[in-house]
C-alpha cells in the first residue's frame, strides 16, 4: 500500500494453485437393470453433475461377471436418454453394466457396477393344471388326480396347493400348505366328513407364484365306494376240467369287490 508517507512492506498470500473452474462429469450412480431377457438387458442410471460443462453423451458398459475386460455395448453415441436396452447377450451369462459420462472436458468416472443378472426369459405364473379329477373315495376322504399345466411360466414347477370347500360354504380350505409336499400330479385329500359333498381345486406353483385354480367339475360325496363281488378265472386255465370222484379241484381266480370280500 503507498501514501504520502510512502510504500509499506508488500504482505504475501498463502500458495494458491490456478485450475480451471469446469471438470469432467462426476460417476452416475449405481445402474439399475430390469426387464431381463435371454439376450437383452435394459439399463438406466440417473443423470450425474455435469462438471459445469453440458454432457454430450454416456459410455456404457458391460462384462460377464467371471470376466475383467469391460467392452462397450454400442458405437453409437447414447444421449439425452438414461437408459439403454442392451442387446446381444449370451443366454445363460451372468453379467455386470457400468456407465461414466462425457462433456467436452473429457470423460469422468465409470459408475459401480450394476448388481449382476442372468441373461434368460423372465419367469411368470403357470398355467392351470389340466383337467383335475376324483379318481376314487373313502368315508373320509377323497383321491384326485390331473395333467401337468400346458405352460411352466419359464420356471420349473415346484408344485401343487391343494383346496376344498363344503358345497354351500363361502370359504376354501388348504389339503396342503406348501407346495412342495405335493410335487406329483396326484392328492390324497383326508378329514374330510362322511355324506358331505366337497368341491375341489388345484393350483400349479413355480418360483413366480401360484397359477389360476382349476376345479374338479362335480362336486364329489364323501362315503365308501361300493363294487360287487367279482371272481375273475385265470385266463391260461382250460375251459373244461375232469377230474376224478373225490378229489379236491383247485382254480386260480382274482377275487375283486370294494369292501374286499370275505
Amino acid at each position: 500500500a503507498e501514501n504520502l508517507y510512502g510504500i509499506s512492506d508488500p504482505l504475501i498470500s498463502d500458495e494458491m494453485k490456478a485450475k480451471d473452474r469446469f471438470s469432467v462429469p462426476d460417476a452416475p450412480e449405481q445402474p439399475i437393470v430390469k426387464n431381463v431377457t435371454k439376450d437383452s438387458a435394459l439399463v438406466t442410471w440417473n443423470r450425474p453433475h455435469d462438471g459445469g460443462k453440458p454432457i454430450t453423451k454416456y459410455i456404457l458398459e458391460k462384462k460377464e461377471t467371471m470376466s475383467k475386460r469391460w467392452a462397450k455395448v454400442t458405437q453409437e453415441p447414447i444421449y439425452p436418454d438414461t437408459q439403454f436396452r442392451v442387446p446381444d447377450l449370451l443366454e445363460g451369462c451372468e453379467y455386470e453394466f457400468r456407465v461414466a459420462a462425457e462433456n467436452e472436458i473429457g470423460i469422468g468416472d465409470p459408475s459401480p457396477p450394476s448388481k449382476p443378472i442372468f441373461a434368460k426369459d423372465p419367469i411368470v405364473k403357470p398355467s392351470p393344471p389340466i383337467n383335475p379329477e376324483a379318481v376314487d373315495k373313502t368315508k373320509s376322504s377323497v383321491d384326485l388326480s390331473w395333467q401337468p399345466p400346458r405352460h411352466d411360466g419359464g420356471g420349473k414347477i415346484i408344485g401343487y396347493l391343494v383346496e376344498f370347500q363344503k358345497v354351500g360354504d363361502e370359504q376354501w380350505k388348504k389339503a396342503n400348505f406348501t407346495a412342495d409336499s405335493c410335487p406329483d400330479t396326484k392328492y390324497n385329500v383326508t378329514g374330510l366328513t362322511e355324506g358331505t359333498k366337497y368341491k375341489f381345486r388345484v393350483m400349479a406353483v413355480n418360483a413366480a407364484g401360484e397359477s389360476e385354480p382349476a376345479y374338479v367339475r362335480d362336486p364329489v360325496e364323501v362315503k365308501d365306494r361300493f363294487e360287487p363281488p367279482e371272481l375273475i378265472l385265470d385266463a391260461n386255465m382250460a375251459r373244461e376240467q375232469h377230474i376224478k370222484a373225490g378229489t379236491t379241484l383247485r382254480l386260480s381266480a382274482v377275487i375283486k369287490g370294494i369292501p374286499f370280500p370275505k
